[in-house]
């Protein structure tokens, strides 16, 4: 073996190894708090109404499955209203 080589071959086993024991000793990840998790949760299911909503046609937005329930418009409304209203903190004054 070429000494240019054995030495990439070392320093790529100094590397590896040096990774190795590293990630060995760091610390394990925190699991999230729970405001962290429920602010995830509605950043996701934002996410998802906001994609739906940009995949439906413009021109069916006042579809109705059936009468006396909702239109796509209406659904979409309602979801994004409660999902404001679940992630506004209240409004708690001091007596």
């Amino acid at each position: 073996m070429r000494p240019m080589n054995r030495i990439l071959q070392a320093s790529s086993i100094a590397a590896l190894l040096s990774a190795g024991v590293a990630s060995a000793f760091a610390q394990p990840k925190q699991p999230p708090t729970p405001a962290q998790s429920i602010s995830r949760t509605f950043a996701y299911v934002n996410g998802k109404i906001l994609e739906m909503a940009k995949d439906w046609p413009a021109e069916k937005y006042s579809y109705q499955p059936g009468k006396g329930l909702r239109t796509f418009q209406e659904v979409i409304i309602h979801v994004t209203s409660g999902v404001v209203y679940a992630a506004t903190p209240p409004n708690i004054t001091a007596s």
